[in-house]
């Protein structure tokens, strides 16, 4: 970053410099309130619904009886493919929700998205779709 700004500085402009500096503190301080984002606000599994969080960058609240199934995604699957929304903070999904009605999905700034497969990257896939497979309705499915 000082580097950065001393190249600018002194071959552009000093108020792109700093605008550039700006920018990447904003950047890293709302790098920083992710991770404790994701720290403070874990994804939540109730009798009623899966509360979805991955710090700021997405939020859901799914009923149980909106969801058709879990399933696990192999290597080809994984991403933001083919309408899934891809929740995984850092790498590639492992799990996909399939829902039975798209649902909207509140991201940062605003944005939102309709979906209904969500790609989740959970540190224990199997007791986490085990325990989904329990709470969604009895007409779901394991696919």
């Amino acid at each position: 970053m000082i580097a950065v700004h001393l190249v600018v500085y002194r071959l552009w402009s000093p108020v792109a410099a700093w605008v550039l500096t700006g920018l990447s503190i904003y950047g890293a301080l709302w790098m920083l309130g992710d991770l404790q984002a994701l720290r403070l606000r874990p994804t939540i599994i109730t009798a009623q619904a899966l509360m979805l969080r991955t710090g700021f960058r997405w939020e859901v609240d799914i009923s149980w009886s909106n969801v058709i199934g879990v399933r696990r995604l192999d290597w080809q699957e994984r991403g933001d493919g083919e309408g899934r929304l891809n929740t995984a903070v850092l790498g590639e999904p492992t799990l996909e929700l399939v829902l039975r009605e798209p649902v909207r999905v509140r991201g940062v700034y605003g944005l939102a998205k309709t979906t209904a497969r969500i790609g989740v990257a959970v540190d224990e896939p199997e007791r986490f779709a085990a325990s989904a497979r329990t709470m969604y309705s009895g007409t779901a499915r394991e696919l």
